[in-house]
Order: structure tokens, then sequence, then C-alpha cells
């Protein structure tokens, strides 16, 4: 089999309502290498039961299915122990009230698989679904880092050795896969986007309470990498900039001229 084993990883609790959903959606890919992982934190629910249900389905498949049920610290307590479990070449972290787009989604990603010799990090976009409604949001160029968050783990698929290097920061509670991608960006680890529609990601519940405190939780992250404000604004308006001059042919003459008009004032003096 000459396709890289991919690693899908799945951290749950009490998630016996959407549960089912994910595992179909990766019971459902066409792409032939896969290993599914579920870490299960302590439940008062059938969680465990609904995935023992499936050991069949992934048997049949040639799916191998690691199932761990048990006690941790949180969220990237789990995801850290998911990591360490994990075979394949490529780890890819879906949630369990998420699921994939289609059952091609993997097959997509790495058709051309050459092209990702040098290639540390593969993401696409994300799907946010609210209320009924849904909203592509397109992966960004990694730069934005410095003031959004252009990679969502839903949509990206880390090698493994990557991940072992950098893992999940577990001082951190909502933000250390943000961490790890900064830290990895920072230290030139090579992304690449493709547009592929990888996941429904669900942002049911989302309070503005949870929005401060990811706020907070950045600034912390900030701070901690040396990262300054003056810094973030910086790239933030050089982002813009760049953008505007992309699709406005006007500003870019204008941005142009008024910088032509500066540097020969500055010379005269």
């Amino acid at each position: 089999m000459n396709d890289e084993l991919i690693s899908v990883i799945t951290v749950a609790k009490n998630a016996e309502k959407t549960i089912r959903a994910t595992i179909d959606s990766v019971l459902s890919q066409t792409y032939r290498n896969i290993e599914y992982i579920c870490i299960v934190g302590e439940c008062n629910d059938k969680t465990n039961i609904i995935i023992d249900e499936y050991k069949r389905q992934f048997d049949l498949k040639g799916v191998r299915l690691k199932h761990v049920s048990g006690p941790d610290s949180g969220i990237y307590d789990a995801m850290n122990k998911g990591s360490e479990l994990a075979s394949g070449q490529w780890l890819y972290f879906l949630n369990a009230d998420d699921r994939l787009c289609d059952g091609v989604v993997f097959q997509r990603i790495f058709a051309e698989k050459h092209i990702y010799d040098e290639t540390d990090c593969v993401y696409g976009n994300i799907i946010l679904c609210s209320d009924g409604k849904k909203v592509i949001r397109k992966g960004a160029p990694v730069s934005a880092i410095y003031y959004k968050f252009p990679i969502c783990h839903q949509a990206a698929f880390v090698r493994k050795s990557i991940i072992k290097k950098y893992g999940f920061n577990e001082e951190y509670k909502r933000l250390a896969d943000f961490d790890q991608f900064f830290r990895m960006y920072l230290d030139n680890r090579i992304f690449k986007y493709v547009d592929v529609d990888v996941a429904y990601f669900s942002t049911d519940g989302v309070s503005q309470k949870n929005n401060i405190a990811l706020a907070i939780e950045r600034e912390k992250i900030h701070k901690k990498l040396g990262i300054s404000r003056k810094k973030r604004i910086r790239r933030w308006v050089r982002y813009f900039f760049i953008c505007v001059i992309k699709d406005n042919r006007l500003f870019y003459k204008c941005f142009f001229g008024i910088n032509y008009w500066i540097q020969k004032i500055k010379n005269i003096h």
C-alpha cells in the first residue's frame, strides 16, 4: 500500500448525540490507509458503547480502531494521548461534534501526495455550522497568525514527527492548537494550503464569555512567544494594504505615488 497512513484522532466526552455522525464520516472515506483513534474522557452517557458498536464495521473496512477510555486533565491532555497512540505519518484531529464534509476529503487532499514531501502541515477550509446556517471559512495565509486564526485544526493534517516535537501545551485550555501552529510558524516549518472543504465545524453554544476567554488566552500566548502588540498591528496593516492593492488598481497607483513623493522629499532634505 503506497498511501501514507493517516491517523484520525477524535477526543470525546459525553458525546452520544453527535459521535455517530463523526464516526460515519470517517468510515465513509475512500482513502485506503486510515487508522481511527478515539480518546474518551470519563462519561456518564453511551459514548463508549456507541464506539464499540462500530468495531465490526471498522474491521470490514480494514481500518484499525483504537479506543481508549479514562480520566484526563482536559482536551489537550487527551489530544496528546491520541498523538502518542498514533502510528500514521499524518495526524488529523476531528472533534466529536464535527464531521468530514464528504467521503473523498482525504482522497482529494492526498491525491498528489508527492507534493507534500517537504511539507510539515497541509490545511484546507472548514464549514462553520450554527443554528442551521453554514458558512465556508477559507484557510488564510499562515503569516496572518499574528492577528487572526488562519488554520483550524479540524482542517489541518500535521506530520507526526512535528506533533511529537511541539505537542499541545496543556497550560492553555482553549488555544493550545493555535499556540502549536504559532510555534511551528516561528520555527519556519513549511505549511501548504489546499482549497478543499475538509470538515463541518459546529459553533453552536459559543458565547461572548467564551470569546473573551479566547482573547485573554491569545494575549497570553503572544506574550509568552514575545509577539508585541505593535508588531501584530504592523503585520495587520501590511496584510490589509496588500489585499487592497491586489483588488484596486487606483489605490495601487495612489499608494505608490505617495510613497514616491515621500522618498523624494526625504532625498531633498
